[in-house]
Formats: C-alpha cells, structure tokens, sequence
C-alpha cells in the first residue's frame, strides 16, 4: 500500500493566514490601547484632574445639554451658588432677593413722576463681578435719570426663552407695579440657549409643534442633582467624545477661523423659535401700549467678526420695526473718539463682560434714546464717584496703596491681616457728604463669634457690620456707610477695614493661598456724594 504524502500549504494560504493573524493582533492591540484609554480618562476624571475635566473636550457647548450638565457635575458646589440664586418653578432660577420693583435698590431721583423701566437680558444686562453694583447698567442709569426708578430684571445665563417668561411675568404685575418702559437686552448666546434643558440648573423650553410654541419643562420641582439623575448625560465613551470634538474644533478654525462658540449647529431649529419668541416680546409689549428698545450686546471678540446669530437678530428685529440699540458701532465708534482699544471695555477672559467704562456707555445710550420723551436734560450729570477695583486685574485710574490684602483672585481681593487698609491718592471734594460703599462676600469667624466689622474713614469709626461665615456668604453685601465732610480731605483719604471680632487667616490655621478660606472677599470700594 502506498502511503500518501501531504502537500505543503500553497503560499496563498499562507499569506492569508499571516495576514488574519496580523490583523487580530492589530485589532486586538487597538481596542486593549482604546479601552484603556477610555479608562484612564474617566479615571482621571473621576479623580479630579483639572485639564480632563473641561466639558468643552467633550461636547460642543451649543449643540446639546451636556456641556452644562459636566460643568454643574464636575463644579466644586453642585448647586445655584447659595444666597445668589435659587430655583425657580417656571424660570428656572432668578436672583435671591425680592422682586418687587421698589425693593431693588432703585429709588426716584425726585419728587417728579418718571417712568419704571424695566430692564430684561442675561448677564451682559444684569452685570457681574467684578463691577460694583452701582457700575452696572441699571444702577448708572438710575443715576442719571431725573426722576424714575429702573428695575434690574436681568438673570445671568438666560437665554431668549427665559427673558420672553421673565418679560410676561413683570408686564403682569406679578413683580407689583407693571413697567412703563422696557429694555430688553440680548445676547448672540440668547439664541442658542432657547433649544437648551439644563444650564445652571432645569430650564424651561419651548417647542416648536406644527407653527405653535409650546412650553415645556415645567415645573420645575427636582433640584439639580435629582433632576440629573432623570436626564443624565448622554456620553457613552469620552474618548470618543474627546477625539470628535478636538477634531471638530481644530478644523473649525482652520477653515473659517472660528472657534466652537460660533458654531451652526441646530441654527435652523434655533432660528424658528428665537424668532416666534422675538414676536411675542414685540407684539405682546405694544399690546401694553410700550414699544421696546432692544440692546444688542457683543462679547469683545464678537465685535471684530460678524455670526449668522448678530444678522439673524439684526433681521429679525428690523423686520418687526423695533427699535434696536447695536452696542457693535456704538463701542467701535466710542474706541475710535476716545483713541482706546475696545479691550478697555471689557474685563479680560474668561470674564469677557463690559467693565464699568463699558456698562456706562451703554446706560448713556440708553438715556439718550429716552431723553426726548420725558424731557430729560441733554447732558448728563451725576453725582461725584470714585470706585477702587480690587484684585489682580483691577483698572483703577487713581493711585491706590494697599495694606494688608491678598490678591489672590483675579477680580477681588482678601484680608489677610486683622487690619486691611485702602490709600487712596487723588482729589475728593472735601465741602461735600459722602456715602462709601463696599461690595464684600465672606466672613471667616467663629461661630459662636458675635463681633462684627469695623470700618474707619482717616481713623474716625464710619460703621459696624456682622458678616455671614464660609460657606453661607456667596451674595455680594453692599455695606454703606455715610461720611461727613469734615472727614474728607482734598489730597489723600485712608479706608481701614479693622476686624477685631474676625479671625484673620493665620489666627484660624488656613493656608494663605487657599482663597476659598480666607478672611474677607472684596471686589471692589466706592466713594460717592450722598
């Protein structure tokens, strides 16, 4: 019997094997390199690592939720900042304090009847830190009105949707008297937040069924955190996430030389609602007999290019016959007069808002559009003020010596010294009462502590004020306290802010560095005629 022989492989068949074997061995080594890098970033994520926890590595800020969500999850404070801000049934969130139009700091110049103008937008209206509360728009144009009182109905992080709620609530009287007058400031963002659920917290929405606009969303009764539970972010793999956003934003740039702020995404869907909302504002106030004046505001960057959001709000309301104050020529314009650069009205990044410079060239615009009407004079005269900034980027135009303080934060700074003092070198009318104003946070004392605050004005005792301890103290308190003239001299003044009752840092055993935890936080101090 003849045994048989066995035929060697044909080269084909080694070839294919050596190739299914390589390409095991490269699948095999990309999903082992890809989950473990999956792993690695939700490792570090989850311990904390700064730079892998940037929402923006993840999601596109204006296409979906998530952003919102990872920044309200990877916060240090997973709430509405406490003593600022609380949630609201059908708004979302407004400010902690009453609203009522008289209980807003906003009182009549005189004994003339004047108008109340109701002042709506986001933060660019409202203002933010680190301009004091008399350097933002409602406050300056308080000041110069003649009689009249303005109610500051602006909410930071609002967008188109929540200004239109905010708008019917005031025109029903719902905050007590209905405005006569009212500005509505709106921001390019406004309109990418209408198609948004989650910002600082649960939002109310509208959709749009068939040509209709219903509202959705409400109430709004979970806080936060539960609410997340419910509707929790939608990444299944973040290094996914972070290779298709990376990859986006660079490309963005490259072609158009934009950044992810400025993106199209959901444009048409976003376009459809902003625009039925823009209706109702306009038809729904001269339904009120009130025509409103619309401000549109631009972030510094925004005034050097031009979005489809700015010709989409320009359109839109100039279609409707509305009358718009465009902040674009009006900065351009006021840089080139006065032979600065538009970064003089702005705070710098990631701050971005008008400063005081920029929010009273606004209020000033605003005036000029109302001046006719009510007979108001043509120039503008306010009371003398002086307001010292404080922090490391403070733009003071006086001589400022400080004592005492650690400016450790950017737009504030903290005591660090049982005494905190605050030269100020300059020119102050001394035949005239003044008022001086401090915009202050936080307290760092013993509980069981009952002492208080101690301000001196050229070492003469002006005021006396219990503060609120860590962590209850994030609202800004305006303490004021009334100087005399005989007080004041005309060279140099000294404010000492003397804390006998409070613990200075060191006395509690804080690291100094550690800003969170020390003494007092000030953004800012105003001197003012009474």
């Amino acid at each position: 019997m003849t045994g048989q022989v066995s035929q060697p492989p044909s080269g084909t068949s080694l070839s294919l094997r050596k190739a299914l074997s390589i390409a095991t061995w490269f699948v095999t080594t990309v999903l082992l390199v890809l989950g473990a890098g999956e792993i690695g970033i939700r490792w570090a994520i989850r311990g904390g690592v700064e730079g892998l926890r940037d929402p923006a590595r993840y999601t596109h800020p204006f296409c979906n939720d998530d952003y919102h969500k990872l920044r309200f999850l990877w916060s240090r404070t997973r709430d509405l900042r406490p003593g600022t801000y609380v949630q609201h049934p059908t708004l979302g969130w407004v400010p902690d304090r009453p609203e009522k139009a008289a209980a807003l700091g906003s009182i009549s110049a005189g004994d003339q009847p004047g108008p109340l103008i109701g002042l709506f937008g986001d933060s660019f209206a409202a203002g933010v830190p680190p301009a004091p509360p008399d350097g933002r728009i409602a406050a300056l144009l308080q000041d110069s009105m003649p009689a009249g009182v303005v109610a500051d109905w602006a909410v930071s992080g609002y967008g188109i949707d929540q200004i239109y709620l905010r708008f019917r609530q005031a025109l029903d009287g719902e905050y007590g008297s209905a405005p006569d007058e009212i500005v509505l400031g709106v921001l390019q963002d406004d309109v990418d937040r209408v198609v948004e659920r989650f910002r600082a917290g649960p939002k109310p929405y509208f959709e749009l069924v068939g040509d209709r606009l219903e509202l959705r969303g409400i109430p709004i009764e979970a806080p936060p955190e539960a609410w997340l539970k419910d509707n929790p972010v939608r990444i299944r793999s973040y290094l996914k996430a972070w290779l298709q956003t990376g990859y986006y934003n660079r490309n963005a740039w490259q072609r158009r030389g934009q950044t992810v702020y400025e993106s199209e995404c959901l444009r048409g869907t976003k376009e459809a609602i902003a625009s039925r909302l823009l209706e109702r504002l306009v038809h729904e106030s001269r339904e009120a007999g009130i025509e409103p004046l619309f401000v549109l505001f631009y972030g510094e960057r925004a005034l050097r290019v031009e979005t489809w959001r700015e010709a989409f709000l320009r359109d839109t309301l100039s279609r409707l016959g509305a009358r718009i104050i465009d902040t674009k020529p009006l900065f351009l314009e006021a840089a080139e007069d006065v032979g600065i650069g538009l970064s003089d009205f702005f705070f710098p990044l990631p701050n971005g808002h008008p400063n005081i410079r920029g929010n009273d060239l606004v209020a000033r615009e605003i005036y000029r559009r109302y001046r006719s009407e009510y007979s108001w004079p043509l120039e503008i005269h306010r009371a003398w003020k002086l307001t010292v900034e404080l922090g490391k980027q403070a733009q003071n135009s006086v001589e400022v010596d400080l004592e005492g303080w650690a400016t450790d934060g950017d737009f504030f700074s903290w005591t660090r010294e049982p005494v905190a003092r605050v030269r100020i070198n300059t020119n102050i009318p001394a035949d005239r009462d003044l008022i001086l104003q401090l915009d202050a946070h936080c307290a760092l004392r013993r509980p069981d502590d009952e002492r208080s605050l101690v301000v001196r004005f050229n070492g003469t005792q002006i005021g006396e004020y219990a503060m609120a301890t860590f962590p209850d103290c994030w609202t800004s308190r305006l303490l004021e306290a009334a100087i005399p003239s005989e007080l004041v001299t005309a060279d140099q003044v000294s404010v000492e802010i003397d804390l006998p009752s409070l613990l200075a840092p060191g006395e509690a055993g804080f690291d100094l560095n550690d800003t969170r935890k020390l003494g007092i936080a000030f953004t800012s101090m105003t001197l003012r005629e009474r």
